[in-house]
């Protein structure tokens, strides 16, 4: 056997000593490191985290956050942090819809009067009932106004593409 087999079958059996040993943490806790042997704390807590459920873990989670928030008193940080956040996921979805448009704007144009009149139309319709809400902000009866006639715009809007798109 030749020397480099012999140090690739050594990485494959895992001994010890081996350069394969080295990336994985093993001489680390062999030498009395931070892992205090084969079953240390860290190696402990980790395995604990890694079998928790993912829902609970996620909740965890979001109640630290929640309370560091409450505890550095950060409400106002927070609410800031919110209305950029919303700015900028209405631009995201801004760029996404005139990038999708502008690669088939030349298509759109081929379509009858119509076709493109209501198509043109829905999409005016989804955008003054977004501006509608995040202007008044609805709760009740007026929000499923809202989700109402997003889904009827959106609905028309599909229907126009998918009877554009029939070649039957």
């Amino acid at each position: 056997m030749t020397a480099a087999r012999t140090l690739s079958v050594a990485r494959l059996s895992g001994g010890y000593g081996t350069r394969g040993s080295v990336g994985t943490g093993a001489f680390f806790r062999r030498s009395g490191g931070l892992a205090f042997g084969p079953r240390g704390y860290p190696c402990r807590v980790r395995r604990f985290v890694a079998d928790m459920n993912p829902t609970v873990r996620g909740l965890i989670l979001i109640a630290i956050v929640s309370a560091a928030i409450v505890a550095l008193r950060a409400e106002s940080a927070l609410v800031q942090l919110s209305v950029v956040l919303q700015v900028l996921f209405v631009i995201a979805i801004a760029i996404f819809v005139y990038t999708a448009w502008r690669e088939r704007r030349h298509e759109i144009e081929l379509w009858p009067v119509r076709a493109r009149v209501c198509f043109y139309g829905g999409a005016a319709l989804i955008l003054a009932d977004i501006a509608a809400f995040w202007y008044s902000r609805p709760s009740g009866p007026a929000a499923f106004a809202f989700f109402l006639t997003l889904g009827v715009a959106g609905f028309a809007m599909f229907r126009i593409w998918r009877d554009q798109h029939t070649y039957s």
